[in-house]
């Protein structure tokens, strides 16, 4: 039997594999053992925990809500604005394999998306909104409730309805036929750069003076990433089974 001096220093266990006996079988002779092998482990503490498995859990640093009626996910052509977020969501899914930065969810529905935030208001939270159903108010909703103006998106076709509306709120981009920003939008969620983000909003701007010459964004702030309720526990925990 393996004796307990032979504890490993600072470890305080030692995993063995011993026969029927309780005699130690050396490791290089365990591929041709053909006997009865148990497993002995020799411990230091007397309520020493052994994990039998570890699982490392990295938080989500941004979450990406995206409201949208016209979503479906059984028809992935059906819909103008799908493509750009099905690739993203590709692409994050491997991106997030390794950095987990960025964490998309999809609504077709206000009330359900609005529950979802309420639950998940202790982190930063970016929103994306289609124009109908009443996006503007869905956005200003879902900013109450995180207790942030956090950058917003509202796709559209008819974007001339949109354009006096974001004049008038702060943080907020318009993604319509003359500038379909989403793929950047989606791009600069995963870097978070404060000037990726106004440069972007100033090239939708100019985009949009063809329409109407004085047309002006209301700025973002660089306060945009303040979330009150977010609460940082780290970047790592274990759950150890």
């Amino acid at each position: 039997m393996a004796k307990e001096n032979q504890t490993v220093p600072k470890n305080g266990i030692r995993h063995v594999c011993v026969n029927f006996g309780g005699n130690e079988i050396p490791k290089k002779l365990l591929k041709n053992y053909n006997g009865f092998i148990g497993t002995e482990y020799i411990i230091t503490e007397k309520e020493q925990i052994l994990p039998l498995l570890n699982i490392t859990l990295e938080r989500v640093e941004f979450l990406i809500v995206w409201r949208d009626n016209n979503f479906n996910m059984s028809n992935p052509n059906g819909y103008d604005h799908f493509k750009e977020m099905y690739d993203f969501n590709i692409k994050i899914k491997k991106y997030a394999g390794f950095n987990l930065k960025t964490k998309i969810y999809y609504f077709n529905e206000t009330n359900e998306a609005l529950t979802f935030i309420k639950r998940k208001k202790f982190n930063k939270i970016i929103l994306i909104s289609n124009g109908g159903n009443n996006g503007i108010g869905f956005i200003n909703e879902a900013r109450k409730i995180i207790g942030s103006n956090t950058i917003s998106l509202i796709t559209c076709y008819v974007v001339e309805n949109y354009m006096d509306v974001a004049k008038k709120t702060e943080n907020l981009l318009l993604s319509s036929k003359y500038y379909n920003c989403i793929k950047d939008f989606l791009n600069f969620s995963t870097t978070k750069n404060i000037d990726e983000l106004k440069n972007l909003q100033k090239n939708v701007e100019n985009s949009l003076k063809n329409i109407d010459n004085s047309f002006s964004f209301k700025k973002i702030n660089n306060d945009v990433f303040n979330f009150p309720y977010f609460k940082s526990g780290g970047n790592f925990s274990e759950i150890k089974f």
